[in-house]
């Protein structure tokens, strides 16, 4: 992953300044403490401003409602303080200039505003780009006084540079360097061939705007670069003045998301600037989210397991305990059957006794005052007890042996989820009664949309469950009567659904192989070598009403074996 740079920053603004110039901010939100969006109106549309000042993916970007609603970006109930602050000073107000300071990572948007005293205001919002130390400061242009920000930096955090409300606002420090368009070529040659370092760390420490992943793309593109060449250090100089003055601009980003580049260097190519930036920070805040949410389930999942199991064995040993009611049973049944023979016996503290099914000699200890009637009661007693225990602790075993089921069903679902919104469906379905794990809060009036992968194979649909909440819709929503149901064979498993438009009695044999090796892929990948899969009409698939949202029973059904 790399981070987005000065020359990347001009690139974007000088492809998006006239949305910026003149627009009105119709609404401020702030998602976070690390986010901010501004909603602006310019040319009779609007347009979302999306910041970002996280340490690992500080951006800018305009994003659509898709966008918004890929990233989950959701507005809190309850207004942050900067937020607040920003809808008093800059809401509905005008954006005169937006400007980059000279090779900074930092965006300035001016406003011009009408302050209490129904006075013409003017106001900065500085945006500043720069990892760990990002941050979005709104000061006032006169004064040079900052308003407020969205992070205060205190003496404890910088040494160098205070922010907060009533300091004046300065530019960060910054390493002197050398501006390549301000020195001639015989002087860049006499640096460079004199250097003692790789020429990639060459150019980053002594230049403004070349960052190392910059350079080292660059030179990439020599067969091989002599830094004694002049004719191969001069192509070098004329080819960073093209660059630093965006000449070709060729946005795109590498298929693995490892780097993007303004200058063609990778190989997807994208339309704009902010596209490229837009799809290559999402997928690295996707990939967080995914991962986070991941392991918070398994987490979660993982102390639940470990508590049933617990308390699976500690019933198990109680249950143990209770085989001893036959016994006490016994016991009675012997002493009231010899009832007549013992009715003599006083002050006596055991008797042995012949189980006549056995012919076993049988120890009984007694209480020695009371009645052999009142032994036999006795023993009844707790013959009866510890049966009703038992039923009860059994009863007890076998909810816990299914809610540990369930947690391992859901387990092997949370292995399958593909993105965070198949973890929130698995969230929401998990029951935080039985299981200890709450789901995420949903707003009442939002529908939550339900994303279902779908696959065409030689003419035929595939739909993709890997939840409970997915393997339902596809099967209740998506599948008609003469569909076909896949699922893997007494386990936990994706279900799939194979449109039969065609009405076909059986599907062909190499349609129902390659829907097996699906799903064995999709649930299992290369860990088991060989899987039993069952398939049926959806007519013959029934939904269940007791064991959970997904449970269904089946008739009819034919297996295939995957290695």
């Amino acid at each position: 992953m790399i981070h987005i740079d000065s020359l990347t920053l001009k690139a974007f603004l000088n492809e998006n300044s006239h949305i910026f110039t003149n627009a009105y901010v119709q609404k401020v939100k702030q998602p976070s403490r690390k986010e901010l969006l501004l909603v602006l109106r310019n040319y009779s549309k609007s347009f979302r401003f999306y910041i970002n000042i996280d340490a690992f993916y500080y951006h800018i970007a305009f994003l659509s409602l898709e966008d918004i609603e890929k990233r989950q970006i959701e507005t809190p109930k309850q207004a942050l303080m900067f937020c607040m602050l920003l809808r008093k000073y800059i809401e509905n107000s005008k954006i005169i200039k937006i400007n980059q300071p000279k090779h900074e990572r930092i965006v300035e948007l001016f406003f011009e505003t009408i302050n209490d005293n129904f006075k013409t205001e003017r106001l900065v919002l500085a945006i500043e780009l720069m990892g760990k130390h990002s941050n979005i400061i709104l000061y006032n242009y006169d004064t040079k006084i900052i308003l407020g920000s969205i992070h205060n930096v205190g003496k404890e955090k910088s040494q160098y540079r205070e922010v907060f409300g009533n300091l004046p606002y300065i530019y960060p420090n910054k390493k002197e360097k050398i501006d390549i368009n301000k020195i001639s070529f015989e002087d860049f040659f006499d640096k460079i061939s004199s250097s003692q370092i790789p020429i990639k760390n060459f150019l980053n420490e002594n230049f403004y705007d070349i960052t190392n992943d910059f350079a080292a793309k660059l030179l990439s593109t020599f067969d091989q670069f002599n830094k004694d060449s002049k004719k191969n250090v001069e192509y070098l100089y004329n080819e960073l003045i093209d660059y630093t003055n965006l000449k070709n601009i060729k946005p795109g980003y590498d298929d693995s998301y490892k780097a993007f580049s303004i200058f063609g260097f990778c190989n997807k190519k994208v339309l704009t600037v902010n596209e490229m930036l837009n799809d290559y920070y999402q997928f690295y805040i996707l990939e967080n989210k995914f991962n986070s949410l991941k392991q918070k389930i398994i987490t979660n999942l993982n102390k639940e397991t470990k508590k049933l199991e617990t308390n699976i064995l500690s019933v198990q040993i109680e249950l143990n305990d209770t085989k001893k009611s036959d016994i006490y049973k016994q016991y009675a049944d012997l002493l009231m059957m010899n009832i007549y023979d013992l009715k003599d016996i006083k002050n006596q503290k055991e008797v042995v006794l012949e189980d006549f099914n056995t012919n076993e000699k049988i120890k009984i200890k007694l209480d020695d005052t009371l009645s052999i009637t009142d032994n036999a009661n006795k023993y009844y007693k707790k013959y009866s007890k510890l049966k009703k225990s038992k039923d009860f602790l059994n009863e007890r075993l076998d909810l816990l042996n299914n809610r540990l089921e369930k947690i391992r069903e859901i387990n092997h679902y949370v292995n399958i989820a593909n993105d965070v919104c198949d973890l929130e469906q698995i969230l929401e379905t998990i029951d935080s009664k039985n299981n200890q794990i709450s789901p995420k809060k949903q707003d009442k009036n939002k529908k939550n949309k339900i994303n279902i992968e779908t696959m065409e194979i030689s003419g035929y649909t595939l739909f993709i469950g890997k939840n409970d909440k997915q393997n339902d819709y596809i099967l209740s929503k998506l599948s008609n009567a003469n569909d076909f149901w896949f699922h893997i064979k007494d386990a936990p498993s994706a279900h799939i659904i194979v449109k039969n438009s065609n009405k076909l009695e059986m599907l062909p044999d190499a349609i129902i192989l390659n829907v097996a090796k699906i799903l064995k892929n999709i649930s299992y990948g290369q860990k088991a070598s060989k899987v039993s899969i069952i398939y049926t009409m959806k007519k013959h698939v029934n939904k269940g009403t007791s064991k959970g949202l997904a449970f269904v029973t089946y008739s009819n059904e034919k297996e295939i074996v995957i290695d």
